[in-house]
């Protein structure tokens, strides 16, 4: 029914001592909130917290900002009323009058190398780091925040939610534990064995599985390290619940003694009060969002000092300035939504299927046996026959020969015998 209204503003409102004087706390702050844009809203606390009467200037060097705004902040913290005066900032070596640049330059300076050095994590959702030595870094850090927005300077706009919610919100861990996600711990070797049962354990359907799972002793050491009760059991109904406890040990109870520091960093000039009543307010300075740059987003952002006087012709071509930003995005809503693309064409017919291969070729003929070897054995036997008579002699001399011819399958055999016969007187 109230949706602009805080929950601590509106637990406020209802806690009025009748049911009339509750309603009109409520239309009135529904109301309010209402018609006053976030913008303006901040500014009017920034101006209820700068004494523009008083003024303070520090000359730095651009290599050393980190250091000079510790320094800077330890003299705010026994003297807190210097946050107050307007910021005056000298770049040493540079020349230059800072008419709201130069502040800015410092401040945006300032944050980024405190971020670099005290948080981790990713981009968008940056985690106080472990360490234990760096408390007092942190309540400076809280400070130069605070001191950075009511003068116009840039704020975080990058802090992991559940922390910006466990310090909104007092410490309340039933709703820091709605905004905890896995996925904003840092992907470090520290965090190897953790995320590695986190994972599994999302996986698991069953309570056997579970049960398997947390036989290795060390995810035991890391479940009994994350304050789950020892009494409570491991099964399928309470794995979501131990997924909580795993993540909020990891991103909130290890870090604890540093969000504190930057907890009570942030209290100072009423800052983290006015956050807790202004929650819609106060989101966007710490919380990362994709957010359209309207036409008045876009004047906060290139506005002037007020300080600083301008001449006629000056005031002339900012007020065309600031009517032609504002013309132009009154046009843009009025302009109709654009036409939907028209519907892509159809796609071409597919390409008829290729012909078939011609058929193989045949297959090449046998190679010819190869040749047959013969081998012919030719013997020749000579007999000699001598008869003797009184008379006549005979010789007869007899000659055979044979012939021996072998293919592969026949063996022919030819004996041819020729008998010569001499007869002599």
């Amino acid at each position: 029914m109230f949706p602009n209204i805080p929950l601590l503003q509106l637990n406020e409102m209802l806690a009025h001592d009748s049911l009339s004087g509750a309603v009109d706390k409520l239309l009135e702050g529904a109301s309010v909130t209402s018609s006053l844009s976030p913008s303006k809203v901040l500014n009017d606390y920034a101006k209820s917290v700068v004494n523009e009467s008083k003024e303070i200037s520090i000359t730095i060097s651009r290599s050393s900002i980190w250091n000079a705004a510790l320094q800077f902040y330890k003299s705010a913290k026994s003297y807190p009323e210097k946050l107050t005066f307007k910021l005056n900032v000298e770049f040493d070596g540079e020349e230059g009058i800072d008419g709201g640049a130069l502040r800015s330059t410092y401040f945006e300076l300032a944050l980024k190398e405190g971020d670099e050095k005290l948080f981790e994590g990713a981009t968008t959702a940056r985690l106080p780091k472990k360490d234990m030595g760096l408390e007092c870094y942190f309540e400076l850090f809280g400070i130069l925040v605070v001191h950075s927005i009511v003068h116009g300077g840039p704020s975080l706009r990058n802090i992991c939610p559940a922390i910006y919610e466990y310090i909104i919100t007092e410490a309340d861990m039933e709703r820091t534990s709605e905004t905890l996600c896995i996925s904003d711990i840092p992907l470090n070797m520290a965090n190897a064995d953790l995320m590695s049962i986190i994972q599994k354990i999302d996986v698991c359907n069953t309570t056997t599985e579970l049960d398997g799972l947390l036989e290795d002793e060390k995810f035991m050491v890391i479940i009994n390290a994350s304050r789950w009760p020892v009494t409570k059991p491991i099964n399928i109904q309470s794995k979501m619940d131990l997924l909580n406890c795993l993540v909020t040990e990891e991103l909130i109870y290890k870090r604890l003694h540093n969000i504190e520091a930057l907890r009570k960093g942030l209290t100072y000039l009423g800052f983290l009060d006015f956050c807790r009543h202004h929650i819609l307010v106060a989101k966007p300075l710490f919380i990362y969002e994709s957010q359209h740059l309207g036409a008045e987003q876009f004047k906060d952002l290139i506005q002037s000092d007020s300080k600083v006087s301008l001449t006629s012709e000056e005031e002339t071509a900012l007020k065309y300035f600031d009517a032609y930003i504002t013309q132009r995005e009154t046009a843009t809503k009025a302009q109709p939504p654009p036409p939907p693309p028209p519907p892509p064409p159809p796609p071409p017919p597919p390409p008829p299927p290729p012909p078939p291969p011609p058929p193989p070729p045949p297959p090449p003929p046998p190679p010819p046996p190869p040749p047959t070897t013969t081998t012919t054995t030719t013997t020749t036997t000579t007999t000699t026959t001598t008869t003797t008579t009184t008379t006549t002699t005979t010789t007869t001399t007899t000659t055979t020969t044979t012939t021996t011819t072998t293919t592969t399958t026949t063996t022919t055999t030819t004996t041819t015998t020729t008998t010569t016969i001499k007869i002599i007187d």
